[in-house]
């Protein structure tokens, strides 16, 4: 990913050991050798935080520094993010139904039963904002609701994020090349 107006910034996967890395240039791939990781996210700036994938659980956790795993262990729930300074928030993914539900704690799910959405995220504090994929069209939208998903009908793109109140803000993949980009516009 090429982050506009930072153009130093990239998501690189380093071809060798298939770490995923978020760097400030091109070079610097900070790789973590640890036997129970086996990807993780650097962010620069602050060094200490990762996206931990713990190799035996298959966890992912976001955590402060290497070695704070945080697992949850909960009978329906397969993954999870913990977010620094808010322990309380969690990125969870439901066992059974494979949704994907940004929470402010353990048990709330809020599920969505619409028929043509198949995964989202709601977002504590604005219940109205989710990630949707749209079942049908496997595109993936930021919404201010339910119902609005903004298809952008082009030949190139096959997946996208519009951001609501940013509607020129969007994440594209370029359907020949597979790039993944971050674009204003």
């Amino acid at each position: 990913i090429i982050v506009p107006n930072l153009p130093s910034l990239y998501l690189i996967v380093h071809h060798c050991t298939q770490f995923t890395i978020l760097v400030s240039d091109r070079t610097s791939l900070y790789p973590i050798y640890h036997p129970c990781i086996c990807s993780y996210i650097i962010v620069p700036n602050l060094p200490s935080l990762y996206l931990l994938i713990h190799h035996c659980t298959q966890f992912t956790i976001l955590v402060s520094d290497r070695t704070s795993l945080y697992p949850i262990y909960h009978p329906c729930i397969c993954s999870y993010i913990i977010v620094p300074n808010l322990p309380s928030l969690y990125l969870l993914v439901h066992h059974r139904t494979q949704l994907n539900i940004l929470v402010s704690d353990r048990t709330s799910l809020y599920p969505i039963y619409h028929p043509c959405i198949c995964s989202y995220i709601i977002v504590p504090n604005l219940p109205s904002l989710y990630l949707l994929i749209h079942h049908c069209s496997q595109l993936s939208i930021i919404v201010s609701d339910c119902t609005s998903l903004y298809p952008i009908y082009h030949p190139c793109i096959c997946s996208y994020i519009i951001v609501p109140n940013l509607p020129s803000l969007y994440l594209l993949i370029h359907h020949c090349t597979q790039f993944t980009i971050l674009v204003s516009a």
